[in-house]
């Protein structure tokens, strides 16, 4: 072929193989976006509804039921401002708790549904942390301390009484009613850990004692959790002051 005769050729093929080629690119689906996520796992602490389940919604994700003293695993949920919701578990069941809460891309939070002192049957109070879900230090595991009694002494510290002996020693923050300290690390094994009050005092509760003899696995990550009411006024067992244990991974 003339070298005319060649370039004219190519001249004519060039804009149908680019017309092809951009064809092909929009012909391409465009890849399909992950959703933001976030996690939620709830613990039903709500002393004056403890007869009966509760369940817990997030945006649209609705959650298992729970009973009273128990929690649910991690559930997987949508990220921004969103309606944290409580309701009684059964069909038509009444809101106890309604509030916006903000959950960001790929972090981990934990919701405790809990009695305040005076508070009616028809509701409940929510406490909402992030929990931070980073490893500990080699040889280490992760505690924090939260408070979700009815009127209970408040603040209580988890302390631990001194290999010499003495005065115990804090090992998280005061943590008042309501709230939860942050997570600390700990020696992974079993401690001398006490329930401290604001005078420094060992506190025993009437149940779950046995919580603070824990021997933590070094990596774990764990709550110790406050719940329940003075004897006087906890109608059974069930409803008196106890420490419950939740690790979260």
């Amino acid at each position: 072929m003339k070298p005319f005769a060649l370039r004219s050729a190519l001249q004519v093929l060039l804009p149908a193989a680019l017309l092809i080629a951009s064809c092909s690119k929009k012909d391409e689906p465009a890849p399909v976006q992950a959703p933001d996520t976030a996690q939620v796992l709830a613990v039903h602490a709500a002393v004056n509804t403890s007869t009966r389940s509760i369940k817990v919604s997030v945006g649209d994700k609705e959650g298992p039921a729970v009973a009273y003293g128990t929690n649910s695993n991690y559930q997987t949920v949508g990220t921004g401002n969103l309606t944290l919701k409580t309701t009684i578990d059964a069909t038509g069941g009444a809101t106890l708790y309604s509030m916006p809460q903000t959950l960001s891309k790929d972090k981990s939070y934990s919701y405790f549904a809990y009695s305040a002192p005076a508070q009616s049957t028809g509701t409940v109070s929510g406490l909402f942390v992030e929990d931070n879900l980073t490893a500990p230090a080699a040889g280490t595991a992760k505690v924090r301390l939260v408070h979700v009694g009815q009127d209970l002494d408040s603040p209580f510290t988890l302390s631990k009484t001194p290999s010499s002996g003495g005065a115990l020693v804090p090992v998280t923050a005061a943590t008042a009613a309501g709230q939860a300290s942050a997570f600390v690390e700990v020696p992974a094994g079993a401690g001398s850990y006490n329930l401290a009050n604001s005078g420094n005092a060992a506190i025993q509760p009437a149940f779950g004692g046995a919580v603070l003899g824990t021997s933590f696995v070094a990596g774990g990550i764990y709550s110790v959790i406050i719940r329940g009411a003075t004897t006087a006024s906890a109608p059974t067992d069930n409803e008196k002051f106890t420490l419950q244990l939740l690790k979260h991974n």
